[in-house]
């Protein structure tokens, strides 16, 4: 890509030597930690970015700001009894935020666990309540989260990372992590609570020391504190590895933690750990200059990985080993890798300059299982077999150790341990000439980049940040790394696909930018977390002049590989990524994909409150039923819109020639023109004439319609019944739309005419230039009648009505939610006033189809846009 700075909207300049020197300089003397600050997360299903406002801003506590636009940060609201937020963490389904409020008063923090909707738009410091808080004697150090989902890779997911999950193991009971203080680590899990008949759940803990084995089980005492403290740690988790691992540096010790937890057989929540034996001393490698006087090691970051070596495993299996004198077999071994990454510093004479290096160092920790010699057998169970044990050493030298190129060092480094080999990272690397980001193996005998690495020049805030990445950037495609300092607002760096990485299928004919932002977004979507950070990276490393063209490939390769996903709908995505794309290009055919695509999810939610019986007969829910004529109106207007437009094209066509017309203009014509989205209106019409037939018998009460000052009706009411059989029968009535008469011309239009390289053009571009030949023939088969251009809405002089983007009603006319703020998505432009109803919606008892459905899109937008504070861009 071109450009790879996509925030600050600054171009990266070239270093000056004397800067460059200024820089290595400041390295020597102070080398910054690696990945272990929390300052900063990217939440997985709205794609914000959450980060601690500057030291010296007037606003202190937590900024949050879109991945998809530059829009202004806002503040992250806190419950105004605790201090501003400094350190965050979400869980890995976004449902849950950890924060990390400061206690200056004891130099300790408090932990407070809040709900998804601490990031709605809507939240304030008065409504904000923490699911639970918890007093530590210290401020964290490092956090790490359990049971997080396989990620989705080109070609397979990842092995599961960390501790199996307890059985009927439910996220929103409340989220499962691990916090590394300086005094040990501590265990946080939700527990039920029995209240009568009903069983709540609250968060609760269990203590542990680093440096002792140590077994804590709910109910029973911690730890004796001994007074050793940590000053800096580290904890990851390892695919395929069920163990929690914690690197800690103490003041003259560096040591490794094994973290167990799960149930025993009584079912307790138990937490282990098992320190490893002791980190071997390594010589250092000298430095290439034999000039060098004084040379200082500082350590920067301990990271975790699997060392899977099949050849050697296979030799080794089954092994004779012999330990203090007795002969036993190794039957099974389990590696796990400890990145050891350093800042070498050496300082020539006087000072005058000095020279800078990162060096790696990979010990091998190794886990056997045991098995005692037959001779053995009368100490072990009795039972006549042999007991097996396991137990864990460390490998006397490294399995590798290397240096980066003289006065070149890591400054910030994110791991990326879903791709395979499992070793790789993300860093950025401070040089003479300036700052650069590449991909790094950690595990290799040789400083190795993968692929080109990207120049950034002087980048403000680079030496002393830290990297967060996005979903994308993650799983080793195209994504963006969020850089974070200590001062001034993040900067958003374009990150690449790993070079190397196996593809998807059917992109042969796209470029190499399309071709990743594809993959991006359809692993993505496959994960189902949100691909904002794709759309932002591509377009802000495009210029202008090249937009047009790469919509076009970005959407056919998105589409062309979705058809390929049998958990996908190949339309459905083309569609948002469309919007995305639209949206974040300024592009006039915006409105028009928004509308089909809300016209699609029209369709699929009647479809959701529909009962199909036995007899072959249709009802619907009852209780859904005055929801359903808001989206029937909402639906029927657009398609009355789109039947005048080509009633109007037919007479245009009629008097002009062809190429006076503009057929690349978007126009709603397409719904009935294009095959695929005709299919769309002829499902509404069915259904909306399905849903007269059945309220015409219907003579059951139904539930009351909602309104504005009483949202949640409370009882149904037979009432209800006849004005909803009124309004239903009205709304294809005051279009001028006979709706089986549409709907049987509209069924007669064969396709067959139109070559299928037409039909996907046409939707790839939304444009009817492609099937412009076959136009003349698709408006002589629609039947023509006054009524449509005579109905009472097309009479009606008034405003034209803006819709909410959830519920399809009319919005008040101050455009406007009940507490005076405007919610639009960040995306679309669609404004809502159901918000902050959704939040309150109760989830005991059985939901009806239609709020089980808007209560999907409490954080984002049916075009997976996520909720902000703003105004309605649209009618």
């Amino acid at each position: 890509m071109d450009d790879s700075i996509v925030s600050e909207m600054t171009e990266p300049t070239a270093e000056t030597s004397k800067a460059g020197l200024r820089r290595m300089r400041r390295l020597a003397l102070e080398s910054p930690t690696l990945g272990s600050s929390l300052r900063a997360s990217i939440h997985p299903t709205t794609s914000q970015l959450i980060y601690p406002s500057p030291a010296s801003s007037r606003i202190q506590g937590l900024l949050a700001s879109s991945l998809f636009s530059s829009s202004h940060p806002t503040v992250v609201s806190t419950p105004p009894v605790l201090t501003p937020g400094r350190h965050i963490s979400h869980s890995p389904s976004g449902e849950w935020t950890i924060i990390f409020h400061s206690n200056p008063s004891d130099n300790g923090s408090t932990l407070a666990i809040y709900p998804s909707s601490i990031s709605s738009p809507l939240s304030t410091s008065s409504n904000v309540i923490p699911l639970a808080t918890f007093s530590l004697p210290s401020p964290p150090i490092s956090v790490a989260h359990l049971y997080p989902p396989r990620i989705q890779l080109t070609t397979s997911r990842t092995p599961p990372c960390g501790p199996r999950p307890p059985p009927n193991h439910d996220i929103s009971h409340g989220p499962t992590f691990v916090v590394l203080l300086e005094s040990g680590i501590w265990y946080f899990y939700a527990v039920p609570v029995q209240n009568g008949q009903v069983t709540s759940w609250n968060m609760t803990f269990l203590r542990a020391p680093l440096r002792s084995r140590f077994h804590a089980i709910a109910g029973s005492d911690g730890p004796s504190e001994d007074g050793f403290k940590v000053k800096r740690g580290w904890s990851g988790l390892i695919p395929g590895n069920e163990g929690i691992w914690i690197g800690w540096e103490g003041l003259d010790e560096l040591g490794v933690t094994r973290v167990e937890i799960g149930n025993d057989k009584h079912g307790r929540y138990y937490m282990q750990t098992i320190p490893m034996p002791t980190v071997p001393r390594v010589d250092k490698i000298p430095f290439a200059d034999s000039a060098a006087g004084i040379i200082k090691e500082e350590l920067q970051g301990i990271f975790f990985t699997a060392l899977i070596d099949k050849e050697k495993v296979k030799q080794e299996t089954n092994e004779v080993i012999q330990v203090d004198g007795d002969i036993h077999t190794s039957s099974s071994v389990e590696r796990v890798g400890a990145v050891l990454v350093y800042n070498d510093s050496a300082f020539h004479s006087s000072y005058s300059f000095s020279t800078s290096r990162s060096r790696i160092v990979v010990h091998s920790f190794e886990r056997r299982e045991i098995e005692l010699a037959q001779g053995f057998n009368d100490i072990t169970s009795g039972s006549g077999d042999i007991t097996p044990s396991f137990d864990w050493s460390t490998v006397p030298e490294p399995i590798h150790h290397l240096t980066s190129p003289p006065n070149t060092s890591i400054v910030a480094l994110q791991p990326i341990p879903a791709v395979p080999p499992h070793s790789l990272a993300l860093a950025l690397i401070s040089q003479p000439v300036g700052l650069s980001l590449a991909h790094l193996n950690l595990v290799t005998d040789q400083w190795t980049l993968l692929g080109d690495t990207v120049d950034l020049g002087e980048l403000k805030g680079g030496t002393g940040a830290d990297l967060e990445i996005s979903q994308g950037a993650s799983r080793g495609q195209l994504g963006l790394a969020a850089l974070i300092g200590k001062e001034g607002a993040p900067t958003l760096l374009v990150v690449n696909r790993i070079e190397g990485l196996p593809s998807l299928g059917g992109m042969n004919d796209a470029s190499a930018v399309a071709s990743q932002a594809a993959m991006s977004i359809v692993l993505a979507e496959r994960q189902g977390v949100d691909w904002s950070d794709v759309i932002r990276a591509v377009v802000g490393s495009t210029g202008v002049g090249r937009y047009q063209a790469l919509i076009s490939e970005i959407a056919k390769t998105t589409y062309t590989l979705a058809l390929k996903e049998t958990h996908i709908d190949e339309l459905n995505l083309l569609l948002k990524t469309q919007i995305g794309l639209f949206s974040a290009t300024d592009d006039a055919r915006l409105e028009l994909t928004t509308d089909i695509l809300r016209l699609k999810e029209a369709g699929h939610l009647i479809d959701r409150c529909a009962i199909f019986t036995e007899d072959k007969t249709i009802s619907f829910d009852l209780d859904s039923i005055w929801p359903l004529m808001n989206v029937m109106e909402w639906s029927i207007d657009l398609v009355s819109k789109a039947m005048r437009d080509t009633v109007l094209l037919g007479g245009q066509m009629e008097w002009l020639s062809v190429d006076q017309i503009d057929f690349n203009q978007p126009s709603s014509i397409i719904l009935l023109a294009h095959p695929y989205l005709r299919k769309i209106v002829l499902r509404i019409l069915s259904q909306l004439n399905q849903l007269v037939s059945f309220l015409h018998s219907l003579e059951r009460p139904i539930l009351q319609p909602e309104t504005k000052n009483v949202p949640a009706p409370i009882r149904r009411d037979a009432m209800a019944t006849v004005l909803a059989k009124d309004r239903v029968r009205d709304v294809a009535y005051r279009e001028g739309i006979d709706v089986l008469d549409w709907g049987k011309s509209l069924e007669s239009i064969s396709p067959r005419d139109i070559s299928e390289d037409s039909i996907n053009e046409s939707l790839i571009k939304l444009s009817l230039e492609p099937l412009r030949s076959n136009l003349i023939d698709i408006i002589e088969s629609l039947p023509f009648s006054s009524s449509l251009f005579l109905s009472s809405t097309q009479s009606d002089l008034s405003p034209q009505l803006s819709y909410d983007a959830i519920t399809y009603s009319p919005l008040t006319t101050s455009s406007t939610s009940r507490n005076g703020t405007n919610i639009v998505c960040g995306r679309c432009g669609n404004a809502t006033e159901e918000l902050g109803n959704l939040f309150n919606v109760p989830m005991l008892g059985e939901l009806s189809p239609w709020n089980k459905w808007k209560s999907n899109y409490k954080h984002n937008c049916v075009c997976g846009g996520t909720w902000i504070k703003g105004s309605v861009s649209k009618a």
